[in-house]
This record gives C-alpha cells, sequence and structure tokens, in this order.
C-alpha cells in the first residue's frame, strides 16, 4: 500500500470573545424582533377589533333600514288609503287640485328622506321610530351568552319574510 500525505486544512476557529459577541449580538436581535412581532400582534388585535365594530355597525344600520323602510312603506300604504278615500269624496276640480298638490309634497318628502336614508344620512324620526331604535340599541347593547339559544330573535331571512308579509298585506305599492 501506498502511503498518502493527506494534509488536512486546519480550520480557523475565532477567538472565543468573538465568538461570544455574536452570540450578544444574536440575543440582542432576537429580542429586538420580538419586540417587533409583538408590535404587529398587538396592531393585528386592533385591526380585528375596529373590524369586528364596523361589521357590527353595518349590521345595525342594515337592521334600521329595515325597520325604517318598513315604516315608510306602512305610513305610505296609509296616506295611499286616505289619498284614495279623499278623492272619492270630492266634488269640485279645485278640490281635487289642492289635494294632488298636498299628495306631491307628500311624496316629495318621502323620495327625499329615503334618499338620505340610502345615503347613510340621519334622518329625523317620529316617536314611534325612535323608541323601535332604542329598543334595539338596548337589546343589542346587553351581552348574551353564546351557549344559550335564543327563541325570540329574528333572523334575516325571517325579517324579510316579514316584510314581505307586510308588503303583501298592505296591497303592494
Amino acid at each position: 500500500m501506498a502511503n498518502f500525505f493527506i494534509k488536512r486544512k486546519k480550520l480557523t476557529v475565532p477567538p472565543i470573545d468573538r465568538q461570544a459577541e455574536r452570540i450578544v449580538e444574536l440575543k440582542q436581535e432576537i429580542e429586538r424582533l420580538n419586540v417587533e412581532l409583538e408590535r404587529y400582534r398587538a396592531r393585528e388585535n386592533e385591526i380585528s377589533r375596529s373590524l369586528l365594530v364596523a361589521k357590527e355597525l353595518a349590521e345595525r344600520y342594515e337592521r334600521e333600514t329595515k325597520i325604517r323602510y318598513a315604516l315608510e312603506a306602512e305610513r305610505l300604504a296609509n296616506y295611499q288609503k286616505k289619498w284614495q278615500l279623499k278623492i272619492k269624496k270630492l266634488n269640485s276640480a279645485e278640490d281635487l287640485g289642492k289635494e294632488i298638490l298636498n299628495m306631491q309634497r307628500y311624496f316629495r318628502e318621502c323620495y327625499l328622506e329615503l334618499n338620505a336614508l340610502a345615503q347613510g344620512e340621519e334622518v329625523e324620526c317620529d316617536e314611534v321610530e325612535e323608541s323601535l331604535f332604542l329598543e334595539e340599541r338596548r337589546l343589542a347593547s346587553q351581552k348574551i351568552d353564546k351557549t344559550t339559544q335564543i327563541d325570540d330573535c329574528l333572523s334575516s331571512q325571517e325579517l324579510d319574510m316579514l316584510m314581505y308579509k307586510l308588503y303583501e298585506k298592505k296591497g303592494g305599492y
């Protein structure tokens, strides 16, 4: 067998002091990154809470709009019936003209109010509407245990069905 001389490459090991400095630097970097990670987690939690609040507000606004729509639809149906009765009772064209002008003003007000609601503007409401909204807010502010089932709450589908029935009851408009 032939003897081969193998030259081994010696690894140069940096001095212990240099390694210790590098370890300290890496530990500081880890700590800095952990602090930054905690900031990001806090921002993530804040964003999640904001999204939850925005969703709740959107749902509340949708419920309030549905209630206002139902009340407005009922008010318009009643006004239509009242107007039709008045037309039957009118004797002269002059009285009819006055009633038509009153009706136009009323429908213009309704149109403006519905437009304002659709654009998210605040609209003055009467006592009945105000009491409905206050009750809705009171119920929404109460904490509900998620494990208990509540039978007296309506889902969106049930509310839509009731709105449709109200629409049918009033004979459509």
